[in-house]
């Protein structure tokens, strides 16, 4: 029987919300049915680790991150390179990847999938030594999460509808960056709203399924938008609910291995996978193909 330690954020969207009375007890006997000794704990984000590196010193089969895009990425960071494989059970608000992994989003058959799928590899993305299994932005995008944190110590409407506020006062201000983008296939230099990297490519269309075909295809996605006022950004947020923004002329798109982003700023917010962090410049962005073991349907 394989074994696997399954550790669950207890900051997690579904799990705040739900708070299932012996929803853990019932986990450990849906992996039990598929033939899983799990031990399952609710935990912060930092205890995880200690799980993490007690799997890759041979205590566990797999781990198995329990949350939302910001914890997979977490976990992921610690397991890259190894052989240790990693499960998601999608409890998080958004759960991207999971979604790209084609991994169920209810409870009963997200576990199925992580009992009975085998192991495959997909790209791990880094920029500065920081892992991320979906994306990473300068620009909007972190300053309107700092804004959404900051809204929801002060009420309680749901992280989707604060996003969209935050979101729309952000772009009031048009903050601009002003940087320098250097591939290996050219450099370019933009004044921008925003730069996002992907890991891999990306399909455009916000409300997509699934926002890659692939995640193994060992490219960064690299996307800025030109210096555009208030409603071109509009424009584009509107195509992007329509899926069709790959017809803007605003943006710029480039596929590539390494990119690096020079600015003026010894410092920038960067966003991974959800969360921001305030990293020294320049961002030396990277694609490791195949890094990480994930558990999840062919």
């Amino acid at each position: 029987m394989r074994r696997m330690a399954v550790v669950i954020n207890q900051k997690a969207g579904s799990i705040a919300m739900q708070q299932e009375p012996g929803i853990l007890a019932r986990m450990v006997d849906l992996f039990r049915g598929f033939g899983v000794a799990a031990e399952v704990e609710l935990l912060e984000v930092d205890r995880m680790a200690e799980t993490a590196r007690q799997a890759i010193a041979g205590k566990w089969d797999a781990l198995v991150a329990g949350g939302g895009d910001g914890t997979v990425s977490a976990l992921a960071g610690i397991l890259a390179g190894t052989k240790i494989p990693l499960g998601v059970l999608p409890l998080g608000t958004y759960n991207h990847f999971a979604k790209d992994l084609n991994v169920p989003l209810d409870l009963e058959n997200a576990i199925r999938s992580v009992a009975l799928s085998e192991p495959r590899p997909v790209d791990l993305a880094e920029v500065n030594k920081h892992f991320f299994v979906n994306n990473s932005s300068i620009g909007i995008y972190p300053h309107a999460v700092e804004e959404r944190e900051m809204m929801r110590r002060q009420t309680k409407l749901s992280k989707q509808v604060l996003m969209i506020w935050a979101a729309v006062k952000v772009l009031f201000r048009r903050p601009l960056v002003r940087v320098r983008l250097e591939m290996l296939e050219e450099q370019v230099k933009r004044t921008t709203p925003f730069v996002f990297v992907g890991n891999n490519c990306y399909s455009l269309g916000l409300t997509a399924d699934k926002l890659r075909p692939c995640l193994d295809g060992g490219c960064l996605f690299v996307l800025a938008a030109r210096d555009v006022g208030f409603w071109s950004l509009g424009r584009l947020a509107w195509r992007a609910l329509r899926n069709r923004l790959r017809e803007s002329e605003e943006l710029d798109l480039w596929r590539t291995r390494e990119l690096v982003i020079r600015t003026h700023r010894r410092h920038m917010r960067v966003s991974l996978d959800g969360e921001v962090l305030r990293l020294q410049t320049p961002l030396h962005y990277r694609i490791h193909p195949q890094a990480l073991q994930v558990i999840a349907p062919a």
